[in-house]
């Protein structure tokens, strides 16, 4: 299951409170993919959409409801083991851990992959103008060898013309 089904499945599960199942969902606090009878076109991107009214309304009258909601410890050994929050760290630790996780390898990753490609780009360009160099001096000598055969061509021209004479 993917990162997304994943995050989706948390965001719709319910979870114990002392309200039972009245407020057990997110949903019954205002907070959804989107309400019943949404359009496709509105609930298909998966993203969270907070009825702001309906949320403060349920907020007021039960707080520690949804506190629970979100966190409880429903093992009773004085540590968080359930709600929205705990799942969604639980679920995103593997991912933004930052001894391991997986967003913060990639990023170390791509930044060692950037500074072996900025080290590649400045040995290819020192590579270049070495290169550029070996053909400006070849260049040079190559000119230099055509005009000494220009200058040996014309002394047999003439030399030839002194022998007609």
């Amino acid at each position: 299951m993917g990162l997304k089904s994943k995050l989706q499945k948390i965001m719709m599960n319910p979870y114990p409170t002392e309200r039972g199942r009245e407020l057990s969902l997110l949903a019954q606090i205002g907070i959804s993919m989107g309400s019943a009878g949404s359009r496709w076109e509105d609930i298909k991107g998966g993203y969270l959409q907070v009825d702001e009214d309906k949320f403060v309304s349920a907020f007021e009258r039960y707080p520690e409801s949804i506190k629970q909601l979100f966190g409880s410890d429903i093992n009773r050994d004085v540590a968080i083991d359930n709600g929205v929050a705990y799942e969604l760290a639980r679920n995103l630790k593997a991912y933004t851990n930052p001894r391991g996780g997986i967003i913060p390898y990639r990023i170390t990753t791509t930044e060692v992959n950037i500074k072996q490609q900025e080290e590649n780009i400045v040995n290819w360009k020192e590579h270049l103008e070495d290169y550029r160099k070996k053909l400006e001096s070849d260049f040079i000598q190559m000119q230099q060898a055509l005009n000494e055969l220009d200058q040996n061509q014309k002394r047999l021209e003439n030399f030839s013309k002194g022998l007609q004479k």
